[in-house]
């Protein structure tokens, strides 16, 4: 018998309302924990943001940002969820930063 899939949440960001908008470039789950990553959030600059389910669904904890992004960076085009000394962090891509891309480690 083959496995039936069930939708049990819908995540996306209802306060955009914009269309071009990529509220899903990248994402990762570590555990309860997600990261979704869009370059085009944050008028280009891009943006992460950081969900947790504690048994009532996904909830947003947090919005990780470049405060020296520039439009087209590619901030949140990859993001991965590890855990190193017993915390979670997560390293976000800006695949174009300055030309030559970085990794932003929280």
């Amino acid at each position: 018998v083959p496995f039936r899939w069930m939708l049990t949440q819908r995540l996306r960001d209802d306060l955009s309302g914009q269309n071009f908008m990529n509220y899903s470039d990248s994402f990762h789950t570590l555990g309860n924990t997600i990261a979704i990553g869009s370059t085009s959030y944050n008028v280009g600059k891009g943006q992460v943001l950081i969900l947790y389910d504690s048994g009532n669904g996904m909830q947003i904890r947090a919005t990780l940002r470049d405060p020296s992004g520039v439009v087209g960076d590619g901030y949140g085009a990859f993001v991965h969820l590890f855990k190193a000394g017993g915390l979670l962090n997560i390293a976000v891509t800006a695949l174009y930063k300055n030309d030559d891309g970085a990794v932003f480690l929280y």
